[in-house]
């Protein structure tokens, strides 16, 4: 189709020549909103979000080793007090065995069922007696 003086065109009609060239008119397409504002947000600020995310997550780390800290601190400050210690570096490994001690006897008594830790150290002092004590230890090799 030749383009006249006076002619109008339709932008989906095929292609016309004008002034020697063909031209094409591109389709109108509408643009559609498939995604809600909320979700195309979070895409266009996604390293923000992300830096947002980790600059909070730091923060409660961090809350929860002080916390954690504090704890260890409350229970060595106990221990001395109990044990009559000094919590200098000298004392680091036996504040720290007994620490250890305690919580494997607080696993072994979940464990086992018991609730009472002199129920516990009663149990575990009597497997240290031995039975029958009062007998005479026989050796077979002496007495042939």
């Amino acid at each position: 189709m030749v383009i006249k003086k006076d002619s109008l065109i339709h932008r989906n009609e095929e292609a016309v020549e004008f002034l020697g060239h063909e031209i094409i008119l591109q389709e109108y397409k509408e643009k559609h909103n498939v995604l809600p504002k909320a979700i195309r947000a979070t895409k266009q600020h996604k390293k923000k979000v992300i830096a947002r995310f980790l600059v909070v997550e730091k923060r409660l780390s961090r809350a929860k080793i002080n916390h954690y800290r504090a704890n260890v601190l409350k229970e060595v400050a106990k221990i001395c007090h109990i044990f009559q210690l000094n919590a200098k570096k000298k004392n680091d490994v036996l504040i720290s065995n007994i620490i250890a001690i305690k919580t494997v006897c607080e696993k072994m008594m979940k464990t086992l069922g018991i609730s009472e830790i002199e129920e516990f150290v009663e149990k575990l002092l009597a497997t240290n007696q031995t039975q029958g004590a009062d007998k005479k230890q026989i050796n077979p090799a002496l007495d042939r």
